[in-house]
């Protein structure tokens, strides 16, 4: 991660998954979470297995 808004993007997913689990883990439920525009977080994870990668490095 090189950028703070990757950080933002992590630390949000990490917390949807905390709260709603991974049915829950979606880029729009992530975008809510970092308070991000609607689909600020795909352009830095395009699928749910890299926006999963981008929290599992974060942590």
């Amino acid at each position: 991660m090189t950028s703070p808004r990757a950080e933002l993007v992590a630390d949000a997913a990490i917390a949807v998954l905390a709260a709603a689990g991974m049915r829950g883990l979606t880029h729009r439920a992530v975008d809510r979470a970092a308070g991000l525009p609607a689909g600020s977080t795909s352009n830095l994870a395009r699928t749910r297995a890299a926006l999963l990668e981008l929290a599992l490095r974060r942590l």
